[in-house]
């Protein structure tokens, strides 16, 4: 009984993915890979706040950052930014929606929480800093 329950959790954690057509092809949209993490997370710095949300407006994340959006497309759907540009605006929609369906659990659950915590321990770290320094540096002026 544990097994089959620990193999259902694994499904919810590691979705198989989706099938997108864009640019004439059919594409499986599948989780990232740990080697496109840290280009998929520079890509999507701009609208991390916006993929919370339990509504995404894709067209909206279009128009508010366009680099953000198709970057993160090519590296969710493993094609080159250039392969990307010569896409119809739907199907840019498609492609991306369809990587942020399949890495939304992760990104949502996992990242975006430790992103928050790590900038919170850095504005914590940094304001404890500027007030030490600021207090240490005080010394009497000498005439």
């Amino acid at each position: 009984m544990e097994n089959t329950e620990h193999n259902n959790e694994l499904a919810v954690l590691t979705p198989t993915g989706v099938l997108v057509t864009a640019g004439g092809e059919m594409i499986a949209i599948t989780p990232i890979k740990v080697k496109e993490l840290n280009a998929f997370l520079t890509a999507i710095q701009p609208v991390l706040g916006d993929l919370i949300k339990q509504e995404i407006d894709i067209m909206a994340l279009v128009l508010k950052s366009p680099e953000a959006v198709i970057k993160a497309t090519a590296i969710g759907c493993r094609k080159s930014v250039e392969w990307i540009n010569e896409l119809n605006i739907d199907e840019l929609a498609k492609l991306a929606l369809a990587v942020i369906e399949v890495n939304t659990d992760f990104f949502v659950q996992k990242v975006l929480p430790a992103v928050q915590t790590g900038m919170q321990n850095l504005a914590a770290k940094l304001d404890g800093q500027n007030l030490t320094s600021s207090l240490g540096k005080q010394e009497p002026v000498q005439f």
